[in-house]
């Protein structure tokens, strides 16, 4: 007998071993499957961050083509304007009666805290103030009419 239990020790260690080697493998297993879910997390952490990153990137690029595009538009404007005023060959007293008009445009802007009116501007305007006094009054200027006081 003592042969019989010789060999059922020997099946019971036997399975006592492929109980362990199972638990082992099973062990293994898990560990790489925690890997590897950690691997996948942090690849989907880095790509979500170069996704903001570039989604970044293109909003700003985005912005700064639309400020040049305004800047464009704006400067085409301006030189539209230019143009016209030149080709009308405006008097004196005409464009200083439109800088009067577009000072209240610019007393709104943010930037309002000086403004600097040239000389033959303030000319202008004491030529446009003589002529409208003279309207007034209904008498010429030219033919003995008195001029207004100073403003």
């Amino acid at each position: 007998m003592s042969g019989d239990s010789d060999k059922f020790a020997g099946k019971v260690k036997e399975a006592a071993g492929d109980i362990t080697g199972d638990q082992d493998l099973k062990a293994e297993g898990e560990k790489q499957s925690q890997i590897l879910r950690a691997e996948g997390d942090r690849q989907g952490a880095i790509l979500r961050a170069e996704g903001q990153k570039q989604a970044q990137i293109l909003e700003a690029e985005g912005d700064q083509q639309g400020a040049i595009l305004r800047a464009e538009g704006e400067s085409q404007a301006i030189q539209t304007v230019f143009a016209a005023i030149h080709a009308g060959n405006p008097s004196p007293d005409l464009l200083a009666l439109k800088y009067i008009e577009a000072l209240p445009l610019l007393a709104q802007g943010e930037a309002s805290t000086l403004f600097v009116v040239p000389s033959d501007v303030a000319a202008a305007l004491g030529a446009l103030a003589t002529a409208g006094a003279a309207f007034r009054k209904g008498g010429d200027i030219t033919a003995g009419g008195t001029p207004p006081a100073a403003l």
